[in-house]
């Protein structure tokens, strides 16, 4: 199979998670509107700032596991072992998550006194804590439909879940008026609904007789170097956020949250990449050409994610302006280096794939650490100074600094022929777009919009220039084949 064929099939994996992917992250999105129009940006900050919490718990009570998981299911084709894998890390994590949710319920006041100087937010995270057990379920079976290459069957179950947390949130919120309760509780019913399906999908996988301490401990060993990780990723994830709260208040947190929503449009690709590439990277490792299709995936990701993250940020306003009230316009200043962040994000990933194959977590550890350490030093550097903005930057900036890291470091380890030239041009290109835009055409009209649209399509020629792409790879991708709905464990060799 050419290296054309490969990043074909890769695509089309990518595209029914992306299918997924839009809709889960379509919640985000598509509550805009609805959020904005009930809640303040000080409403919106506090739910922000809950979440904040709730994501350090829920990245730590993984342990490692899905990683681990993720390495250790490829390791054999036996269905025995893989169940083994499967349900270990199931009760494992359901169990962690239910001492953290019992622990954050208790000390609901305590969290919430802390965060906002007072108590009157405590019921929200005592709705968080119920929740945090019941996401065990979704995202165990989420993970066994992607390790099985079950594509379809991912996208199908991520959209009936997500589709149910919109439903319940337009309840709640809109039309039964509950308010900030509302939205959490919402939350907390999808999640219960999820978990009963969840049991219903994985049947004997999850049964207790699969569990097993030997197989635990081997994927511990393996995943616990990512726990201090995992709450170094909380860091660079959430921390400036309180670190913004701390110096300017809820509603520049609230207006930092409604740009991070409206920068996921670019987490819609990012978010579907990642879905699919552990999964298919690790599959045609044994393949004779797989240094050659990650080193052309490398090049494709870089321009398609430099391109999104010109188009989101040439388009923010407009953006805001339909989705929001005026409130919240102030965000658009936010959206590029959140848009970065994510495509920076994702790339991580492309850059990991060195150190996984050589099982070597640590390396990845380190390069969590490098961000989140570089987040807390340009959080703490320029939120006073720049508000929101300095930490939109920082963020931006933490993740090229643990992506750069990660890429010698995973080199090292296993060298994969990349060529990094043409994915730096495609990136030093977008930021001279998004700078040509902001200092040049500051007007809102329609011709500045269709001059913001002729600057976007500058980025074919470049990449037909730089042989990021081909007119032979552009007829293949055209041609995209979507997975079939079957248990496509294994790559079908076509005859050369």
């Amino acid at each position: 199979m050419g290296t054309g064929k490969y990043v074909k099939q890769l695509a089309g994996e990518s595209v029914v998670y992306g299918i997924s992917g839009t809709i889960s992250r379509f919640i985000g999105v598509f509550l805009i509107p609805v959020y904005t129009r009930v809640f303040t940006p000080a409403d919106y900050g506090v739910i922000a700032l809950v979440d904040t919490v709730t994501t350090l718990l829920g990245i730590f009570v993984v342990l490692g596991l899905d990683n681990s998981s993720a390495r250790w299911f490829y390791d054999t084709k036996d269905t025995d072992h893989r169940k083994c894998t499967i349900a270990s890390w199931f009760w494992c994590q359901l169990a962690v998550a239910t001492l953290a949710g019992i622990i954050l319920f208790i000390f609901a006041g305590q969290v919430s006194f802390a965060l906002f100087r007072s108590e009157r937010y405590a019921s929200l995270l005592r709705l968080a804590a119920a929740t945090l057990p019941l996401g065990t379920f979704a995202r165990v079976v989420g993970n066994w439909f992607r390790y099985q290459r079950r594509a379809w069957s991912t996208a199908i179950f991520t959209t009936i879940s997500s589709v149910g947390t919109i439903g319940l949130t337009i309840l709640l919120v809109v039309l039964w008026r509950w308010g900030l309760k509302g939205a959490f509780g919402a939350r907390l019913l999808a999640a219960a609904i999820t978990a009963i399906a969840s049991v219903v999908i994985l049947k004997g996988w999850i049964a207790p007789t699969w569990f097993s301490w030997a197989c635990l401990k081997a994927m511990l060993l393996y995943g616990l170097p990512l726990v201090p990780a995992g709450i170094a990723s909380w860091v660079k994830l959430s921390s400036n956020r309180l670190i913004l709260q701390m110096f300017c208040g809820e509603t520049e947190v609230g207006l930092f949250a409604i740009a991070g929503s409206l920068s996921s449009a670019v987490g819609l690709f990012t978010g579907a990449f990642q879905l699919a590439w552990a999964p298919f990277a690790y599959s045609i490792l044994p393949e004779e050409h797989s240094g050659q299709v990650y080193a052309k995936v490398l090049e494709i990701y870089a321009f398609l994610g430099a391109s999104l993250c010109v188009g989101i940020s040439l388009f923010s306003t407009g953006l805001l302006g339909i989705l929001t009230t005026k409130d919240y316009y102030a965000a658009s200043s936010c959206v590029p280096f959140l848009a970065y962040a994510f495509v920076f994000n994702g790339a991580f990933f492309i850059a990991a794939l060195g150190a996984g194959i050589a099982k070597k977590s640590v390396l990845v550890a380190k390069g969590i650490f490098v961000e989140a350490i570089a987040t807390l030093l340009l959080s703490f550097t320029l939120v006073p100074w720049l508000g929101k903005e300095g930490a939109a930057v920082a963020s931006a900036v933490s993740s090229l600094l643990a992506v750069l890291y990660l890429f010698r470091a995973s080199q090292k380890a296993y060298h994969i022929p990349y060529r990094f030239q043409p994915a730096l041009i495609c990136l030093g290109f977008s930021w001279l777009v998004i700078a040509a835009d902001r200092w040049g055409i500051s007007a809102f009209s329609l011709q500045a919009y269709m001059m913001r649209g002729v600057l976007l399509l500058l980025f074919v020629p470049l990449a037909m220039l730089l042989g990021v792409i081909r007119w032979r790879d552009v007829k293949v991708l055209l041609r995209i084949s979507l997975p079939r709905r079957h248990n496509a464990v294994a790559l079908v060799k076509e005859p050369k």
